[in-house]
């Protein structure tokens, strides 16, 4: 992957640089975040030559790249960050911390229950860390608002 990250961040900075010059406010915004997000572009060395080594205009170079960049994540090839799944639970996390007045203060541990709870399937340890910090059912309510528990209305 060491040759296709190289690629990806420059022609990151490549599509930073035009979106910069060529979209407005939210647009541009809006543009930037995604573009960040991206992690890898496998295959990325041919792009990366269309955008720096050719005499076409930035135009047509861009519309060539979200030709490119549209059939690459369809087709699940393009690695990109899910950030608003990110900044929600960052404010879950947070907002846990704050809460628990006290009973629960580092972020790096906290985190660390959440992902050893999804990659072992066992959610015990965390949901009784959490219990005792925000007391009964708070563990429910946070699986709920973070989509990861459905619970139906009987």
């Amino acid at each position: 992957y060491k040759d296709d990250m190289k690629y990806t961040e420059a022609i990151k900075s490549w599509l930073i640089a035009y979106a910069e010059k060529n979209t407005q406010g939210e647009n541009k915004e809006k543009t930037v975040a995604a573009i960040h997000d991206i992690l890898i572009l496998p295959g990325s060395e041919s792009v990366y030559r269309m955008l720096y080594e050719t005499n076409e205009d930035d135009d047509y170079q861009s519309g060539v790249f979200y030709g490119y960049f549209k059939e690459e994540l369809e087709s699940g090839k393009v690695i990109q960050e899910r950030s608003e799944e990110r900044d929600k639970f960052n404010k879950v996390i947070d907002e846990i911390i704050t809460n628990s007045k006290g009973k629960l203060n580092n972020k790096e541990k906290l985190f660390d229950e959440f992902a050893h709870a999804h990659f072992t399937g066992n959610y015990l340890p965390l949901a009784r860390l959490i219990e005792g910090a925000l007391g009964k059912g708070s563990f429910r309510k946070i699986a709920t608002d973070l989509g990861e528990v459905k619970v139906d209305n009987e």
